[in-house]
């Protein structure tokens, strides 16, 4: 989706019914984690009233962005957060 990573965040915090955030918001909560296919965003969104949550991974792949998401209960994302960013790390360039 179009807009770039902010926009991206602020239309996935929407869907967790969370107030949308600045770029310094942004900033202060994306981690850098690597992969075979470079360096991309990680981020976790959490709404502690409705206990859902997200795992996000973007990266710039080529001439496209990945977007690798997980959604659930918070409890349920927060158990497998290590599996998730296991996962992230087998990614591989396709030819």
């Amino acid at each position: 989706t179009g807009g770039g990573t902010l926009a991206n965040v602020n239309r996935w915090r929407e869907q967790l019914q969370l107030l949308p955030w600045t770029n310094k918001d942004l900033e202060k909560n994306l981690s850098l984690v690597t992969c075979s296919l470079g360096s991309g965003n990680f981020l976790q969104l959490s709404n502690p009233t409705t206990q859902q949550s997200f795992l996000i991974y973007q990266i710039q792949y080529q001439q496209g962005t990945w977007f690798i998401k997980m959604k659930g209960p918070q409890s349920l994302i927060q158990t497998h957060k290590g599996d998730f960013l296991a996962f992230i790390e087998t990614l591989q360039p396709f030819e």
